[in-house]
């Protein structure tokens, strides 16, 4: 379909509600499907649409549809980015579907804000962040106003109670991806996909999909029959909306053809090595990381690089100069991926939790790699061989696949013990030229090259300028990522609020991994000394990313003075969250079989579907222990509005005595005080004991507000070497330096 069709459509909202320059507002552009427009005819004098209207309009089409290759903030790169809204065809979806409630779009330009946007959209404010209706957004890339200024379901809504993190609000469920693709050595794509949906309501004639905008689209086609779609030039809207001839009827299965090819999606590292960019739009998907689809996926990559993919391999092959794999999901995936690049692979199957493990890296390392490890002095590094020196393997990322495929080898038969099978009985880690992040998708994990190299190269990489990343990060990258097969994939997020129980289930992953993997080294303790770090140093500006607000909300709380705000909340946070929960479960024994039980159940029971903080806090509550029940209600509303839904930290401090008693023991005498929170706050604190270097929880003492406890007296069998508060990290306190 031609884009002048939607651009219609633009044009006669614009003619019936464009708004009059005023002091504040330079122009503003309404869009609406609403009773808008009725309101307006009622109230405005008809004239014709003068020329400096249709100015305006054009400089707004031209301002919303100039897409941004790096964005310079996070809400440019939510609303100019690859995925940028188009909102003529948004509109045209309305139009075509009346049955269904309109929306109304304000695009504001301010004089103090040129880019702002007041929505109240029933199908979601941003779609792609969760259900809320209504939203005030603001991009300022070189200001401090940049972001989402309000967000919140309608007002209906909140006061009948029916808003929720799990609103579905899709408009279709894809089903079933069958897809042929070509992997050219020029980092050229190009496929056909077939994707089998159902239609969840009536109405619907205009259905969006996500695809890299550098993908051109040349044909589509629905039940074998051509059919119109739109998609705007490479540089402008990032969305492909596909136009079916006839409405959809609900409950019904429709299959839906496209041919597409482009590039940007794989791009030459040298070495061999290639990176991935476009991992979640190299193919069109209506709901990325909310649908669950099955896919048979037919690879096409040059002879001499190997290509990884998500699922079960079941062929591979030559054929003239290309090699050709087969790759199969029987079970419903959130997303699907692929690696590539000359890589050696090693595998085994874990004869405990008999899932596959794979493990591919490249001989070599990337060219920046190479360049930056030249450019550092001698005295620093030393000579960096790679594997076909005689110096030995120091930079050659596949000498250290082995130890890569133990640690998740490791992670995997933990997280088994601790969880719940692995769903998809396979695991592929693979090397990826980024040096500082890694990804998981289902089945196959990105892993940043930093992992495949040699501990004695990785901390003089570390100890120089030129190398930024906390080594902590570096010792758990490997089991965060693997835990994400359970959490993020195997269950699901049910919108932004409600990342951290991926993103902070994984990371809190890592504790017991190296309480696993490192017994008896501090590990574990340096490494949520990093997590409290995260969250209370302050950064050059005074600020604390614990203070931007509370971790449920997400990705909202990245600003430009704490841009890595919504990364440390969700993680550490997350993991903090979910550490004092295992504190606050543990038996008599300091035993953690209680807090197993209860992530066990939560798995099994939302297993393949998505999960929400409120569903997670009835799980916590059907597995409470009677010291949890703080309020004597069997809810733990008091720790969730804490520390989901809340930003207070203590700060706590001990005083004690130790006195002879009678028969060689000793009396503990203790007072705790609170501080720093206010009244309402509460908290179980634990005391230890430490003999002969072993630490021993001798009791747990509730507190509430800023405020001290009575005096404790507590019996021991011998005199301790410390007796410490806090010890095991069971709480997120700070020192009195962080308040």
């Amino acid at each position: 379909m031609k884009p002048a069709v939607a651009t219609e459509s633009a044009r006669l909202l614009y003619t019936l509600g464009a708004a009059e320059v005023d002091e504040e507002f330079d122009a503003a552009l309404l869009y609406f499907t609403d009773a808008t427009a009725e309101e307006v005819r009622k109230q405005a004098k008809p004239g014709p649409v003068v020329a400096r209207n249709e100015a305006e309009l054009q400089k707004f089409r031209s301002q919303l549809r100039s897409r941004v290759e790096t964005s310079r903030s996070p809400m440019e790169s939510v609303m100019f980015g690859d995925g940028i809204p188009n909102l003529d065809a948004e509109v045209l979806a309305e139009l075509y579907n009346p049955a269904h409630a309109g929306s109304f779009i304000a695009l504001l330009h301010a004089h103090k804000h040129p880019q702002m946007r007041f929505l109240i959209r029933p199908q979601g404010a941003i779609p792609a962040m969760g259900p809320e209706e209504v939203a005030l957004l603001n991009v300022d890339p070189s200001g401090d106003q940049d972001g989402i200024w309000y967000m919140a379901h309608t007002l209906p809504e909140s006061q009948a109670h029916t808003n929720s993190s799990n609103e579905d609000k899709r408009v279709i469920a894809t089903e079933h991806y069958d897809m042929d693709v070509h992997v050219g050595r020029n980092d050229h794509l190009a496929a056909r996909t077939t994707l089998r949906f159902k239609a969840l309501r009536d109405g619907d004639r205009a259905i969006a999909f996500s695809l890299l905008p550098s993908l051109r689209v040349s044909s589509a086609s629905l039940d074998g029959k051509p059919i119109d779609f739109v998609q705007e030039g490479a540089k402008q809207d990032g969305e492909l909306w596909l136009i079916l001839p006839q409405a959809t009827v609900k409950d019904r299965v429709y299959s839906a053809e496209m041919n597409y090819e482009g590039n940007k999606v794989i791009f030459k590292e040298g070495g061999g090595n290639y990176s991935v960019d476009a991992r979640e739009n190299w193919y069109p998907a209506a709901s990325v990381f909310r649908d669950r689809a099955t896919y048979d996926i037919t690879f096409h990559a040059p002879k001499g690089m190997t290509l990884v993919g998500v699922g079960q391999r079941i062929s591979e092959k030559n054929q003239g100069s290309e090699v050709v794999s087969e790759w199969k999901s029987d079970e419903p995936l959130l997303v699907a991926g692929f690696n590539y690049g000359e890589f050696k692979k090693k595998e085994r199957v874990d004869d405990v939790t008999k899932v596959k493990l794979e493990a591919y890296a490249t001989t070599e390392p990337p060219d920046w790699l190479k360049s930056a490890s030249r450019s550092l002095s001698e005295d620093i590094l030393g000579t960096l061989p790679t594997e076909n020196s005689s110096a030995g393997m120091m930079l050659s990322p596949s000498a250290m696949a082995e130890q890569v495929l133990v640690d998740a080898l490791n992670a995997e038969r933990l997280y088994t013990a601790w969880y719940g099978p692995n769903a998809y009985g396979r695991l592929a880690v693979t090397q990826q030229p980024a040096f500082g992040f890694g990804q998981s998708w289902p089945t196959l994990i990105y892993l940043p090259i930093s992992a495949f190299l040699d501990p004695t190269t990785r901390w003089r990489l570390l100890g120089s300028n030129t190398f930024r990343f906390s080594k902590e990060f570096i010792n758990v990258v490997t089991a965060h990522e693997v835990a994400h097969q359970w959490w993020g994939h195997t269950v699901g997020c049910a919108s932004y609020h409600d990342n951290w129980l991926s993103e902070g289930f994984a990371d809190f992953s890592a504790a017991p991994f190296l309480e696993s993997t490192h017994p008896g080294a501090d590990d574990a303790r340096k490494f949520w000394d990093s997590e409290r770090r995260l969250l209370l140093e302050k950064n050059s500006f005074g600020n604390r990313a614990n203070d931007l607000g509370p971790l449920w909300m997400g990705e909202r709380l990245d600003v430009l003075k704490v841009r890595d705000a919504d990364r440390r909340i969700t993680y550490a946070k997350g993991a903090f969250v979910l550490q004092m929960l295992r504190y606050l479960m543990q038996d008599d024994r300091g035993g953690d079989q209680p807090f197993i039980e209860m992530m066990h159940d939560f798995l099994a029971s939302y297993r393949g579907s998505v999960a929400s903080t409120r569903d997670f806090q009835r799980m916590v509550e059907k597995h409470m222990q009677h010291d949890m029940d703080l309020e004597r209600n069997g809810k733990m509303d008091w720790f969730f509005q804490e520390w989901v839904y809340g930003t207070e930290v203590p700060t706590y401090r001990l005083d004690y005595t130790l006195s002879d008693a009678e028969g060689g023991k000793t009396l503990l005498t203790i007072r705790i005080a609170q501080d720093g929170v206010g009244s309402q706050f509460k908290m179980r604190v634990p005391v230890y004991v430490d003999f002969d270097g072993k630490l021993y929880k001798v009791a747990t003492i509730p507190m509430a507000g800023s405020s001290t406890s009575n005096e404790l007296k507590i019996p021991l069998p011998k005199r301790p070497r410390r007796v410490l508060l806090n010890a095991n990290d069971d709480i997120l306190a700070a020192t009195s330096a962080e308040k």
